[in-house]
């Protein structure tokens, strides 16, 4: 009997946004082609875009479609469906960014074509209004055993879990002569500081106000020599406040210490070149999340040799290990319910002030968590990622279409 090749349509970010979704499906397509015929319909794209041309030549296969109207394709989506006519729609990035705007035309695709939803959660419980949304879908992949089992605390539906993962030929460890020059060229302005990165969205859900606190307590309590936290944000975001302005206001005695870029588009992503270079020339990664769905930073941080200290809550602790095992964990403070009534974390700024001089202080400790941590990065490669990603669409197509066997898939 002939072997099938499955057809996939995606909606997601555009592979030429460098955001957490945009660097994930940029780094699973080459895999997913091997074994896929794939479309896509890229979130906000109306097909004028420049880069666009580009990607095509990059991945010649792909058949992507518009976003026109709704920014998640909602008002193309059977339309795309129609044409292209898929076995499995894959729909990747937060469930409210599906849920609410979609689920009249999943409900008209149900039994048609096998759906499934990949997505990160961030914090504990699965907010009601998702969960008629989630529950017509044919199979839920999340990044995590946090994301899995906060899941199926509320939702009947098949779970699985993708890791994501992180490009090791990018993110690596350099060595220290290579550190040097890399701030000489790329970062002049941190010289032979003790540097601490703050990596992310200057909103909300990352907040940076933690950072700072904990960087703020941490000087004038210990007054360590020669220190820096820089951070890779935005100053003006309209989704966030002044970092700068805060600091100034309220915590004058690191004033000079506490450095951005000095332009950055709120919301655009960093590219990975640059991150990489920026986690190779730091000296600790520093995550103050409320709660993470993964945390790419973190790993990426892993990679280059550099320790982390994250808060002790979602995937961030099962990234570090509960016993702290490959990184620090910040305390919690307070939980509270966020948006969507998900339930999130506000780390400790004493405990935070606490761990940046613990690696600060203590090399041996710096050492041994820097060495744990690359150890455990180094096996979440993207080929990883994708195999599993593979084997989970496989496995729920056919169990939506039981006429085809998993040994009539073709899967090269």
């Amino acid at each position: 009997m002939e072997a099938k090749r499955l057809k996939v349509l995606m909606l997601s970010d555009p592979l030429f946004r460098c955001t957490g979704y945009g660097n994930t499906n940029l780094s699973q397509l080459p895999y997913l082609q091997q074994v896929f015929d794939m479309c896509y319909i890229p979130w906000g794209w109306t097909g004028l875009e420049p880069s666009y041309g580009d990607l095509t030549k990059v991945f010649p296969g792909i058949e992507f479609y518009p976003a026109l109207g709704e920014y998640h394709g909602r008002d193309v989506l059977l339309h795309v469906v129609q044409k292209c006519k898929p076995d499995v729609i894959l729909l990747h990035g937060d469930i409210y960014m599906f849920s609410d705007s979609m689920l009249d035309q999943l409900t008209e695709l149900r039994g048609k074509v096998c759906i499934i939803g990949m997505y990160p959660l961030d914090g504990e419980n699965v907010p009601s209004k998702w969960i008629p949304f989630m529950e017509k879908l044919d199979g839920l992949i999340t990044l995590n055993e946090f994301g899995r089992t906060e899941t199926l605390k509320h939702v009947k539906a098949p779970v699985r879990v993708m890791n994501l993962g992180v490009d090791t030929d990018m993110f690596k460890p350099i060595t220290a002569s290579e550190k040097a020059f890399l701030r000489q060229t790329k970062f002049p302005f941190m010289g032979d500081s003790f540097v601490v990165s703050w990596v992310g969205r200057n909103f909300n859900r990352k907040n940076p106000g933690l950072a700072i606190m904990g960087f703020s307590q941490w000087v004038k309590k210990a007054k360590p020599k020669n220190v820096m936290l820089y951070m890779h944000c935005a100053d003006d975001d309209p989704a966030g406040n002044s970092i700068l302005e805060l600091v100034r206001r309220d915590f004058p005695n690191i004033n000079q210490m506490v450095c951005l870029p000095d332009k950055m588009i709120p919301g655009a992503g960093v590219h990975r070149k640059v991150l990489a270079e920026l986690m190779q020339c730091s000296d600790v990664g520093l995550n103050t999340s409320l709660g993470e769905g993964w945390g790419m930073p973190i790993t990426e941080s892993m990679a280059c040799g550099v320790p982390v200290i994250v808060p002790a809550h979602s995937a961030c602790m099962e990234q570090v290990g509960a016993n702290e095992e490959r990184g620090e964990l910040i305390d919690i403070a307070a939980d509270f319910h966020a948006s969507n009534n998900i339930m999130q974390h506000i780390g400790d700024v004493k405990s935070l002030a606490s761990k940046l001089d613990l690696l600060y202080s203590n090399h041996n400790r710096y050492q041994k968590k820097a060495k744990a941590g690359l150890e455990y990065a180094s096996k979440l490669t993207w080929e990883r990622s994708s195999q599993q990603l593979v084997d989970h669409i496989i496995e729920f197509y056919t169990n939506f279409n039981e006429e085809i066997p998993r040994s009539r898939i073709e899967v090269m």
